[in-house]
């Protein structure tokens, strides 16, 4: 079994970072997170954001890049990876897989294998993050399914959203499972009891935690990220109770 690490994305916090980036990083790491994802720099640049970084004691837990952004230019991508400390690059979500075509995931899932090999050959790690649209049925499977199932698992690595996977009606840790050994980061996100359509901090909701945290120390995955999508309360609020009720099931 596998050490799992807590971090926080940022994403989360979209409305504080938009203000003031170099104080909300602050305020998380105040708050006992010790790792952050990064996804929007929000005109900063990848050096300023690693210097207050490292005044705060933050790691970096993989950075979000748009597929554009790969496409055109990839070296600039893995620059500001590898300046903010990290190696992993995900790929948050892609128009090829919004509407269930074969054709159309079987031929992103030749350019996730190219850029993969790109990054793999610099040293990086690629995963692509779900979201609930890619478990429409292609051919009587999962589209998300038939993707991992055309990529190398060494290039292309799974960064699973068990908050959308269970939105899909696919039990998290199920699916975690079906991926030993490729999923070195996870969303952990959290849905309302009584309405899925509303998300909660992480440990308040609908999810089965014990099942989801065995499920990814089975299968090596070392980051557990933290993610409200549309937080109900103020985002740095909400952020830490997820981090306090993942720290009371063991977590740091």
């Amino acid at each position: 079994m596998s050490e799992l690490r807590v971090a926080l994305q940022l994403y989360t916090v979209r409305d504080e970072t938009e203000k003031d980036y170099f104080g909300t990083l602050a305020k998380v790491a105040a708050m006992g997170y010790k790792a952050v994802q990064v996804s929007g720099m929000f005109n900063h640049t990848a050096k300023e954001i690693r210097k207050c970084l490292d005044d705060l004691g933050l790691s970096v837990a993989g950075v979000h890049e748009g597929l554009d952004g790969m496409r055109t230019d990839l070296s600039a991508v893995m620059d500001r990876a590898a300046t903010l400390g990290t190696k992993d690059i995900v790929c948050p979500w892609a128009n090829e897989t919004r509407e269930p075509n074969a054709a159309a995931y079987d031929a992103f899932a030749e350019e996730l294998n190219r850029i993969g090999q790109a990054c793999a050959d610099a040293g990086f790690r690629l995963s692509y993050h779900n979201h609930a649209f890619e478990f429409q049925l292609i051919d009587g499977e999962y589209g998300l399914k038939r993707l991992f199932a055309r990529t190398d698992p060494r290039l292309v690595k799974v960064e699973c959203d068990v908050g959308w996977t269970y939105y899909a009606g696919v039990d998290p840790a199920v699916w975690l499972r079906g991926y030993p050994g490729r999923c070195p980061l996870v969303h952990a996100k959290d849905h309302d009891k009584a309405n899925k359509d509303i998300n909660t901090p992480v440990g308040d909701g609908a999810l089965n935690w014990k099942d989801i945290l065995e499920a990814c120390r089975e299968i090596g995955s070392e980051w557990l990220i933290v993610e409200e999508d549309k937080p109900t309360r103020p985002s740095l609020h909400s952020a830490a109770i997820s981090l306090r009720n993942l720290q009371a099931m063991g977590l740091s």
